[in-house]
């Protein structure tokens, strides 16, 4: 996991501890520093630090998480962004199953209308850049941005190129599917999938699919994030040999509650880079609320 010493600053502004510093107290604590480089950022000088984590510790696959790390260890409080509360402004509903709520922990979902057409600022492709994430456009690159800042992945759907229902199934037909990263990947039956009436629109938790795919003409989305079985996603990610940013975090233990937090922040930044507007009610499922133990 990657971390820029200046979004550490940002997060944690009262600390005084150098970058090379705070590498190497993090390796101290089982965080292993494998990169520490002096780069450009933003037309200004900074530090880009890179830690192996080890551990079952998916909350440190993020900006945040790392962030909290180093605000604990020096006794400091961390300023986190607000994700603004969305307001319902539609009575709309959107049309969603999940059929396999063995698996489905979570899910949130809602509609953007109105997007614009916008390429990325160069702040945005500079950052993606700094984790090997090539710039798509602007909507698809927040939500990787927004995955790297909190450690939540998500999907963007076409609304246009939707037939019918959203559901989340196990695979029972389909014998192949075009991801997002170009070739056709040939499946073995009982993955978990997102669909719509006619297609596969992504492997659960890994990548989408190239039928809903988000492109410069698009106007409508459908934003969803969502926290799954460990399990199924490790044994889907292996069976089909596909390991993404977002599996990595997904075949961990993500913790549910901190989903509310990542998906109103995408939202939020969506709204104000693309200049899109709220068109549905918020969908939520959250069936099984888990105890947290208490320390």
């Amino acid at each position: 996991m990657r971390i820029l010493y200046s979004q550490i600053k940002e997060l944690v502004p009262i600390l005084k501890a150098r970058p090379q510093e705070i590498g190497e107290i993090l390796t101290f604590l089982g965080f292993m520093m494998d990169e520490f480089k002096e780069v450009k950022y933003r037309d200004k000088k900074d530090y880009l630090l890179s830690f192996e984590i080890r551990q079952n510790r998916p909350d440190c696959l993020s900006v945040i998480g790392l962030a909290k790390e180093i605000a604990a260890c020096y006794g400091l409080k961390i300023h986190l962004p607000e994700g603004p509360l969305i307001a319902p402004v539609s009575k709309e509903k959107l049309d969603i199953r999940i059929k396999d709520v063995e698996h489905v922990k979570k899910v949130m979902a809602v509609r953007i209308d109105g997007l614009e057409k916008r390429e990325s600022p160069g702040w945005l492709k500079e950052y993606l850049a700094f984790y090997e994430i090539n710039s798509v456009n602007l909507p698809v690159d927040l939500s990787n941005y927004l995955m790297l800042f909190t450690g939540y992945s998500s999907h963007l759907l076409d609304v246009d190129r939707i037939h019918g229902q959203i559901s989340w199934s196990l695979n029972t037909s389909f014998d192949e599917i075009t991801t997002l990263a170009g070739p056709k990947i040939k499946l073995n039956k009982n993955e978990l999938v997102i669909r719509d009436n006619i297609n596969i629109l992504a492997l659960a938790g890994i990548i989408g699919s190239r039928t809903a795919e988000i492109g410069f003409r698009t106007k409508s989305i459908i934003v969803e994030m969502a926290i799954y079985q460990p399990s199924i996603i490790r044994r889907d990610s292996r069976k089909l040999n596909i390991v993404t940013e977002a599996s990595q975090r997904l075949t961990k233990n993500l913790d549910p509650d901190g989903l509310d937090f990542a998906f109103r922040l995408l939202v939020s930044l969506l709204l104000e880079n693309c200049r899109g507007k709220i068109a549905s009610q918020v969908f939520q499922y959250f069936p099984k609320k888990e105890k947290k133990p208490e320390i």
